[in-house]
């Protein structure tokens, strides 16, 4: 059996249900320019600001995962509220693996490669996240 490899509130990542192909994330830092008389601005640090996460990935429903992931996915996100995101590859300990809450702020999905039936082989999709904080 397939290990998991990330966990999103209830939902979980793995080869049976879906699985991301990479993640990518990104981190911003405020800086202010202060104006000075004859020469350039000098720039004063104003705060961090939002991390983002993006999950993009691939789902065989004909071979693993079935066709409901991104529904499950959407079940998450129309919850509202932060979900907690466990880092699970190589788990010890979930505590050390939790990486905070995250809000859902995107779900793209793609299907193709249709059978007869008009079910899609293959399912492509990307999660996009918004760093909360550590505490709801």
């Amino acid at each position: 059996m397939p290990e998991p490899m990330m966990k999103l509130g209830e939902y979980t990542f793995s080869l049976n249900t879906a699985a991301y192909q990479s993640s990518s994330r990104s981190s911003s830092y405020s800086w202010s320019e202060q104006k000075q008389t004859e020469t350039t601005p000098a720039l004063q640090f104003t705060g961090v600001g939002a991390d983002t996460l993006s999950l993009p990935g691939v789902i065989f429903p004909t071979f693993r995962g079935g066709l409901g992931q991104v529904e499950a996915m959407r079940r998450e996100a129309e919850k509202g509220k932060p979900l907690m995101l466990i880092d699970l590859c190589g788990l010890i300990d979930a505590n050390k693996n939790a990486l905070g809450y995250w809000c859902i702020t995107s779900i793209k999905e793609k299907r193709s490669d249709f059978l007869p039936a008009g079910i899609p082989q293959k399912i492509e999709f990307t999660l996009e996240l918004k760093y909360y904080g550590e505490k709801i």
